[in-house]
């Protein structure tokens, strides 16, 4: 073979042909590396505050704690285990039966059961309680066996005592009777204190003695609305009796009978010496007699009456010549010695008959008085006169007759 010849020279190049189809794309390469973060903007103002959203639904309760340890128990009271020496407890809701003296959960239901429970069992010097409520008694009695009680009415307390039924004082009795509240005027309105209404045919307290007979009553109102009989409280010496002792302090009393013989308090056979106190109390009579001791012209007694800063209203109408808001008769020469203080008390009558002289003190045997008054305060009435048959031992304090005064219908204590 012969040796290749020189290449020849290259000949121009051709125009390019049409491109060719792209073909399908490849796979993405990799990310590249994040850029720096550029600096934040400066904040915007901040936007109003939206609508608060609905409660939501409360959660469960929790697990309650541990309990604490108990404490010391504290000392026990009296309790009723606890039985009072010398008293004795009524209730509108008690029991005669099963009542028991010095418990105060077993009460009596009667005033009169719980005194005669201390006559058959011979108790003297008593206290019975009273609780509030009305009560309808029959005839209550104090004696030498239960002598010295006191009864103890609360506030709201109303006793009536019912037809023919009283409360009785014999030989030796004494009883002392206290209200709690304020006693209220001759109306029967509801109010704070105690009050004992008359049967109205018998006295409201009756104290036949042949001894010794003491009733003291202390800021309780006596009212009698009367049928027959208007006497509050009657003293009767039964024979022998040596002393009858009534004191009324800070009471109402009325009664409505017009007859004479209707007196608040009349002596029917007086005692040796007899005694009664009333103060800072108000009496109203339909009648025209406060006081009354004019049975005898013979029998000797002494006969004591204090009276201080009372209100005694009389609206009688009765046409007596004579007539007295006290009538004790002091006859000289039969040793009947009467001796009355007045001090302060005014006399109220509504009784202008021409005829019917109102006296504050009258003495049915004025001929032969022996009557003494005297005075520590003035006395005042509307009546015809002060005093006739007795001889006024104070003449420099007035006590003055004929004026006007002023009706009092209401108490004054």
């Amino acid at each position: 073979q012969g040796t290749q010849g020189t290449t020849g020279v290259q000949g121009t190049q051709g125009t390019q042909g049409l491109t060719g189809l792209q073909g399908t794309q490849g796979t993405q390469g990799l990310q590249g590396i994040q850029g720096t973060q550029g600096t934040t903007g400066v904040q915007g103002t901040q936007g109003t505050q939206g609508l608060t959203g609905l409660q939501g639904t409360q959660g469960t309760q929790g697990l309650t704690g541990l309990q604490g340890t108990q404490g010391t128990q504290g000392l026990q009271g009296p309790g009723l285990d606890f039985t009072f020496k010398q008293t004795l407890w009524v209730d509108p809701n008690g029991n005669n039966t099963t009542a028991l003296p010095g418990r105060f959960d077993l009460p009596w239901q009667t005033v009169e059961s719980a005194v005669t429970y201390l006559i058959t069992n011979n108790l003297p010097e008593h206290t019975i309680i009273v609780m509030p409520g009305s009560y309808n008694e029959n005839r209550i009695t104090i004696d030498n066996i239960n002598s010295g009680l006191t009864i103890l009415l609360n506030g709201g307390v109303t006793i009536n005592m019912n037809s023919g039924s009283y409360i009785e004082l014999v030989d030796g009795g004494k009883l002392n009777i206290q209200g709690i509240g304020h006693p209220l005027t001759k109306s029967l309105l509801p109010g704070d204190g105690a009050t004992i209404i008359g049967a109205g045919n018998i006295p409201m307290f009756r104290m036949d003695t042949e001894s010794i007979c003491k009733l003291n009553i202390h800021n309780v109102q006596l009212y009698v609305k009367v049928t027959t009989q208007g006497t509050i409280i009657s003293a009767n010496n039964a024979g022998g009796a040596t002393d009858i002792n009534i004191k009324l302090d800070n009471c109402s009393i009325s009664q409505d009978s017009t007859l004479d013989t209707a007196n608040i308090i009349a002596f029917r056979n007086a005692a040796e010496v007899n005694v009664v106190e009333i103060y800072d109390t108000y009496i109203f009579t339909k009648s025209n007699t406060i006081i009354d001791c004019t049975f005898s012209t013979t029998d000797p007694y002494e006969f004591y009456i204090h009276a201080r800063n009372n209100t005694f209203y009389a609206d009688s109408q009765i046409t007596t010549a004579n007539q007295g808001f006290i009538e004790v008769r002091a006859h000289q020469n039969n040793n009947q010695d009467v001796a009355i203080t007045l001090s302060g008390n005014k006399f109220y009558t509504t009784n202008q008959i021409a005829s019917a002289d109102v006296w504050m003190y009258y003495n049915p045997s004025a001929a032969n008085g022996a009557a003494l008054v005297d005075s520590v305060t003035s006395n005042v009435s509307n009546g015809f006169g002060t005093l006739l048959g007795a001889t006024y031992f104070t003449p420099q304090i007035p006590m003055v007759a004929g004026l006007n005064l002023i009706k009092p219908n209401e108490f004054n204590g």
